[in-house]
Formats: C-alpha cells, sequence, structure tokens
C-alpha cells in the first residue's frame, strides 16, 4: 500500500523540545541483580530493564517453562491433571542429593495437579523430571519442547538442558526471555492459582498404596511469612524463586496496587551487607518504583478528530472527518503531561474511490476503511499507533452523480468525435432522403404527363 508520510507532526508542548522518559520520571532504585526488569502487564509496557538480553542461569526459574508445558498439555487433552504418575528411577537419575525436592522415590505415585504444585510451590527438582518424563516419555525428548517452546515465544537467548533448573553450560536464559515465558504461563488460570499458592497439601490417593502425601510451604518469602517475616510484602502475588552458587538468587515477581499490576525478574543478585537476600529487597523496590511513579490511563480518546479528506458527489457534505479509530490506554508517568503528546500522521492514498484528485467520492463509510495511522510518542517513548477512520456515513448525492455523469460525458473528447459522425451520417441520410423524395415525385410526374399524351 502506497503512504504519504504526512504531513504533520503535532507537537502538543509548550517548549520547543518535548520531555524525555528520565525528565519525567525518577531514577529507578539501585538493586544488587545483574540483570532485571519490570514490566506493567496490562500494557506489557517495560519500565526499567539492565541487561535483560544478556545470558545467565536461570536456576528453578526453568521450572515456569516446565508447568507451562504440563498446564498446555492439560489444556490440550493430552493428560489431565488428576491423572496418577508413577515415579520412575530414571526420572530421578542424575539429580544432585542438596537439590531442592520432596523426597520422591522410584515406584512412588502422585498426580499431575500435585507434580506441578511440587514444583512451583516447594521448587521440587525431582517433581519436575518426573512430570517431564510423563509429558514426553523421556527427559531427552522433554527438554527438546521446552526450547522448541521457547523459541515459538521468541525467546532468543534462552537454552534448556535439564528440566529443573541445575546449573550446566549449555543451560541459559534472559531476563527478558523469562519475562516471556512468564507472560504466556499467566494466560493460564491454573498457572497463577499454583503460583500464587502459598502452602499447599499433597494428599495420598485412595486405592493407590504407593501414593505419597507431603505439606509444602512457598519458597517465595515475598507472599509467606511461614518461614520467615523478614521479606514479606503485601502485595506480592507470586511467583518463582530460584537459587544456585552461579545463579545466585533469582525471582520471578507479580505484584499488585493501584489499579496497576507488575511483573518484575531479577537474576544474579546477591545478599546486602546485612546479609538480606538481594532477590526479595530488588523485587519489592522495583515493585514500588512503578507504583510509586506511574499510572495506566487513557492517553488518547476514541473519536478524537485528527484530519479531514475532500469527499466529491456526497450528500450535504464536501469533506469528512479521520478520527481516532480505538482509544489508546498505556501505562504512563504520574507526572505526565497530556498537552505535551507528539502525535505523528500518515494518511494512506490509495485507501477508498478516489477520482483524479485523490478526493474520495461517496459514498463513504463510516468505520469502514483505515484512511490512515497517528502514532503516539511522549518524549523518547513510543506508546504506539492508532487508526484513523470516517467520523460518519456520507450517502451519494444522486442529482450530483447524474450531473457528473453527463459532464464526464460530454467532456469526452471521443464521445464528441462519435456524436459528431453520428450528427453527420444523419444530415447525410436527411439530405439522401429529400434527394430520393424529390427524384420520385420528378418520376410520378413524368409518368403521369405521358399517360395524358396518349
Amino acid at each position: 500500500m502506497k503512504r504519504i508520510a504526512i504531513l504533520l507532526s503535532l507537537v502538543l508542548a509548550l517548549s520547543l523540545a518535548p520531555p524525555t522518559a528520565e525528565a519525567t520520571v525518577p531514577e529507578a532504585p539501585e538493586i544488587l541483580a545483574q540483570y532485571a526488569l519490570i514490566a506493567e502487564t496490562t500494557s506489557g509496557r517495560i519500565l526499567f530493564a539492565q541487561n535483560e538480553h544478556e545470558r545467565a542461569y536461570p536456576a528453578s526459574l526453568t521450572k515456569i517453562m516446565t508447568v507451562l508445558l504440563a498446564l498446555e498439555a492439560v489444556e490440550d487433552g493430552q493428560i489431565g491433571m488428576d491423572d496418577v504418575v508413577t515415579v520412575t528411577a530414571s526420572a530421578l537419575e542424575g539429580l544432585h542429593p542438596q537439590g531442592s525436592s520432596i523426597q520422591l522415590r522410584p515406584g512412588d505415585q502422585i498426580t499431575v495437579r500435585d507434580l506441578c504444585y511440587a514444583a512451583m510451590v516447594a521448587s521440587g527438582n525431582d517433581a519436575c523430571n518426573v512430570l517431564g518424563e510423563y509429558l514426553s516419555g523421556n527427559l531427552e525428548a522433554f527438554i527438546d519442547r521446552m526450547n522448541e517452546r521457547a523459541a515459538e515465544l521468541g525467546c532468543e537467548n534462552t537454552r534448556f538442558a535439564n528440566a529443573c533448573g541445575l546449573d550446566l553450560p549449555d543451560q541459559y536464559t534472559t531476563a527478558y526471555d523469562m519475562y516471556l515465558i512468564t507472560m504466556a504461563a499467566r494466560k493460564i488460570l491454573e498457572f497463577t492459582r499454583i503460583a500464587y499458592t502459598v502452602s499447599y497439601r499433597i494428599e495420598a490417593i485412595e486405592g493407590h498404596p504407593n501414593s505419597v502425601s507431603r505439606d509444602l510451604v512457598t519458597t517465595n518469602h515475598l507472599i509467606s511469612q511461614m518461614r520467615t517475616r523478614d521479606y514479606y510484602y503485601s502485595n506480592a502475588k507470586g511467583i518463582k524463586t530460584g537459587h544456585t552458587t552461579q545463579a545466585g538468587y533469582c525471582l520471578v515477581s507479580m505484584a499488585g496496587k493501584n489499579n496497576l499490576e507488575t511483573i518484575c525478574v531479577v537474576m544474579n543478585s546477591a545478599e546486602d551487607e546485612n546479609g538480606r537476600i538481594g532477590s526479595f529487597t530488588d523485587s519489592e523496590k522495583l515493585h514500588e518504583w512503578v507504583f510509586n511513579n506511574f499510572e495506566y490511563r487513557t492517553i488518547v480518546e476514541k473519536g478524537r478528530p485528527m484530519e479531514s479528506l475532500p469527499v466529491v458527489m456526497g450528500k450535504d457534505a464536501d469533506s469528512v472527518k479521520l478520527v481516532t479509530k480505538e482509544k489508546l490506554d498505556s501505562t504512563v508517568p504520574r507526572r505526565f503531561d497530556p498537552e505535551a503528546l507528539t502525535l505523528q500522521i500518515q494518511l494512506f492514498d490509495d485507501v477508498g474511490n478516489r477520482n483524479e484528485e485523490g478526493a474520495l467520492i461517496a459514498p463513504v463509510e463510516r468505520d469502514d476503511l483505515v484512511f490512515g495511522e497517528i502514532r503516539v510518542s511522549y518524549g523518547d517513548i513510543d506508546y504506539g499507533a492508532i487508526e484513523l477512520v470516517a467520523d460518519l456515513r456520507i450517502e451519494l448525492d444522486a442529482q450530483e452523480q447524474l450531473g457528473n455523469t453527463v459532464k464526464s460525458i460530454l467532456g469526452n473528447p471521443w464521445v464528441l468525435r462519435v456524436a459528431a459522425l453520428l450528427a453527420a451520417v444523419a444530415v447525410l441520410y436527411v439530405l439522401s432522403a429529400i434527394v430520393h423524395n424529390a427524384r420520385r415525385k420528378r418520376a410520378k410526374r413524368t409518368n403521369y404527363r405521358g399517360k395524358r399524351r396518349r
């Protein structure tokens, strides 16, 4: 589609220089994590990021992907949450004896539901391996599926080499990729239910003598005071912790306040000088920074007039207003000034029925065609684009159409030539008829006189 990039940039600012993000938002707090990201979930806007595309060990953040695949398999009908799984020796092979687990043994029986809770709440490495083997037949095939799913989600710097998060040289991800994985997982209601759980009871399964029972307590101290009250954060909702010597302290968390919901990823954090775990303190700082400095609001209203286009053969109208098709909502700084928005308009010159001058030819339908778009920005922040449509229906003026049709016909040189030719033929025909009739009359008179002489 050929487009005319217009036209105008409406800079609705009082000053010549538009505001910058740095000028309208206080600087983010200092954190211990080497890699971090925080975003608002409704708009998906990333509000702070630090080394978010650099590779890092994920530790038990890996379990988010493992449970995501399990729950997607449930949604697809491949397995059921109440399926009873028998633990095999091969699923437990190679697990570090000091790693987190719920102490599963070969022959134990446990449901898929309980395995998902064990993985997310208690961070059970054994539960993850049992899940993976049950889903794909063996762990190698499951790990392949983990990497396929990561690629499908747009993760460009992620590779999994196990299902639970133990450090391996070829097991890595990024803060940004973990954000993508978690945003996909949170779309599944059961995932959020599991990820927000503080404590959970695995009950023995009736009729299965080898089934296990366990009491699980979350490893996420932001949402629980059961193990320590040092990190409890009342606005937090979940989701998953991770820690190994090489990975440092990792955490994906969600929080909500002031009609905002945020997702935060911190990786390779450390303990501060007081021995406090940085993954928890970093996350709370970043969540609170967003809640104190941002809000979610409408920045461009639906139906806002932006431009007009000329219309020909329209009934009672010679132009149509172009308005925003939808409103634009986003997360903006609290000190956001709507008068300082920059609106760049782009009109599409080949949309709709047009005459040679580019004017629209009636009828024009409301909301039927997209005649352009506006791109909205605020300082150096791009908030995206909104489509422009006609604000009302303009009917065809039949009388004007008839007049224009006649003018068009009469104004066509070929039509004039054909008309002149037809006129000439008609004149010749008439003259020929007159001559022919005159000859017939003379012939009749001559015949009459001849008869009288006789």
